[in-house]
């Protein structure tokens, strides 16, 4: 049973965190360069990059 847990919260951690952080330093990025973005481009883009991330974290 512990173990379950512990697969909810690394993909908590990896997953959601990592999109919601990812989209986050996207906003932050767009403010400073004074750019407009598409509001869903933030999430495409985080998706995206967590998915890459993990890629190359796993083909270490």
């Amino acid at each position: 049973m512990g173990g379950k847990m512990a697969e909810y919260l690394d993909f908590f951690n990896r997953y959601i965190m990592g999109v919601i952080e990812i989209s986050i330093q996207l906003y932050f990025l767009a403010k400073i360069l004074k750019k407009k973005i598409w509001i869903p481009f933030y999430f495409l883009f985080a998706v995206c990059a967590v998915v890459v991330n993990d890629f190359f974290r796993s083909a270490r």
